[in-house]
């Protein structure tokens, strides 16, 4: 059988009414993608001039096509679009305040800042950081969570969250709900990302809507732990 027809006779409007068919799952797209695009849309507007704001609309662009990946059966291809989006969501923490490093980024093929590099930048230079992310968490979750899906990207664990055979592309249920987990974890780990890091002069010029949004689910006493006002 040719390639053409084996993508012919995948039955591709069948998987995405399968998987919106699932209220709960799509449910948990939507809030990880709202969630994502009010960042981008706040920190956006506020820093309309800023030169790394590339990161953050290929942070947006990459965690909407995890939706699209997923829906159609294409687990793997979406994984790599979340750790894709985290990446862009920890370069722009980054490259936000380093003008100088951005030219070389753009300028030297060999010039490479990692996830471990942008956290201990963050650890020695922004107020709080270390402090405030041991309250929450953050560092061990994003690394554990890092390492779960790059398992998966890189098959460290043959099999996980592919098909048999591209013929095969469809659902299953064990992988959707590992795949929506992820996706989840994923949404919120960008969320905290920006409220660890986030300048306070950009926070305070943020939407009341979308500060409640960023903070919702947090006690009153995270909300001061983590130094964001109450709203």
């Amino acid at each position: 059988m040719t390639l053409q027809a084996i993508l012919e006779n995948i039955d591709w409007a069948a998987n995405v009414s399968n998987f919106c068919a699932d209220e709960p799952g799509l449910d948990t797209l939507t809030r990880g993608c709202q969630l994502v695009a009010i960042w981008h849309h706040e920190i956006a507007f506020q820093n309309h001039d800023n030169l790394a704001l590339p990161f953050l609309h290929e942070m947006k662009a990459s965690f909407f096509s995890v939706p699209a990946c997923f829906s159609l059966g294409l687990y793997k291809p979406g994984a790599a679009s979340m750790r894709a989006a985290l990446e862009n969501a920890l370069y722009y923490s980054f490259f936000a305040t380093h003008g100088s490093e951005l030219k070389t980024l753009l300028g030297n093929p060999k010039y490479f800042v990692s996830k471990g590099d942008i956290l201990e930048y963050h650890r020695e230079h922004t107020d709080g950081f270390w402090r405030k992310q041991k309250e929450v968490g953050f560092v061990s979750e994003i690394d554990l969570w890092y390492s779960q899906i790059s398992a998966i990207i890189h098959g460290q664990i043959p099999g996980i969250w592919s098909s048999v055979s591209l013929s095969d592309t469809s659902h299953k249920p064990d992988t959707k709900r590992s795949a929506l987990r992820l996706f989840s974890r994923a949404s919120s780990l960008i969320n905290v990302l920006f409220l660890l890091t986030m300048d306070s002069e950009s926070w305070d010029g943020f939407s009341s809507p979308a500060r409640k949004l960023f903070l919702k689910g947090y006690s009153n006493q995270k909300k001061a732990i983590i130094g964001r006002p109450i709203v």
